[in-house]
């Protein structure tokens, strides 16, 4: 008797489908915005602060996952040049 024939199957469904959405997540984040997108995200980033609530604090904008990752790795060009653009190595 093998451990995966206790779990019922919803539970294996779930598996498969927490596996499956991982790796949709990981494959969007190697893909690359295009130019249109780029300029929708520039748009979005300059427009007025926007304050909400009661206390009036500062809402960020309402960006995609993809979005945020693009400013990720724009922000960690300079860190990523200074390495040399060496993934994983150690710096002497």
């Amino acid at each position: 008797m093998d451990g995966s024939s206790i779990l019922p199957s919803s539970t294996k469904r779930k598996k498969v489908l927490d596996l499956y959405s991982i790796y949709v997540v990981y494959s969007s984040m190697r893909k690359p915005l295009n130019t249109k997108e780029i300029k929708e995200l520039n748009r979005k980033l300059s427009l007025p602060e926007v304050r909400t609530g009661p206390r009036k604090e500062l809402a960020p904008p309402k960006l995609t996952q993809a979005e945020w990752n693009y400013l990720v790795y724009v922000s960690l060009a300079k860190v990523r040049e200074a390495n040399g653009n060496q993934f994983g190595k150690k710096s002497k």
